[in-house]
Order: C-alpha cells, then sequence, then structure tokens
C-alpha cells in the first residue's frame, strides 16, 4: 500500500496496476471497473467522496499487463482529507472480481489556492 499525496484542487492521473501477487490481471474485455476515495473502508459506496468507473474517470491503458488510469480532476481533488481510504475493484472478462488496495490519500490544503 501507498500514501499519495494530492494538493487540493490539482488534476492528478493515478496509474493502477491489476495484478495477483505479482501476475497482472488481463483487463481484455475488461467488464466493469470501480474507483472510490472515502473516509473511511466501512463507510457505504454511496457516501464516497470521488467515486470513478470505467470509461467515466477510469481508462485501460495496456489490458495486456493490467495497467489503468485514474484521472482526478480540480473539482475532485477540491476536499480536503487525511488518511482517505482508497481502492479500484474491477470484474474482468471471465467474471473474476479483483480488488485493488491503493492506500492512503491525502488531499491537502496548501498556501497557494487559486491561479489568476
Amino acid at each position: 500500500m501507498a500514501i499519495h499525496m494530492i494538493p487540493y484542487g490539482d488534476t492528478k492521473v493515478l496509474t493502477v496496476t491489476v495484478a495477483i501477487g505479482i501476475v497482472p490481471v488481463d483487463l481484455t474485455g475488461l467488464k466493469a471497473a470501480k474507483f472510490l476515495i472515502k473516509r473511511a473502508v466501512t463507510d457505504d459506496d454511496t457516501v464516497a467522496l470521488i467515486t470513478k468507473t470505467l470509461g467515466s474517470g477510469v481508462t485501460v491503458t495496456d489490458a495486456i499487463h493490467g495497467v489503468m488510469q485514474v484521472a482526478l480532476s480540480a473539482t475532485d481533488t477540491s476536499v480536503v482529507g487525511e488518511n482517505l481510504s482508497c481502492a479500484v475493484k474491477i470484474k474482468d472478462a471471465s467474471d473474476g472480481i479483483t480488488t485493488v488496495d491503493l492506500g492512503t490519500i491525502n488531499l491537502r490544503l496548501l498556501a497557494v489556492k487559486t491561479l489568476p
């Protein structure tokens, strides 16, 4: 698990490799993907601070090697929070379900908040 720090209001692309152990999951024909950032892992998905899905913020960039990207907009990161839970869950072409724990996200307010 990693700790990611994203400044308040920044755009960010997270690269995620879906793997079981060290073996990448082939994402060819991926049926679904959901990326969430929550205040606590026990929070219901419906109250997530940030939700992205396949085709709406989640893009497969290298299917054979299990690589996808999650695009976060400035609006997405305009929430301040420390130690936020972050994960992505996918359903592959053969209906296998895999969850990748991305660790902790810190969305931090820094000195410069806006651009002219």
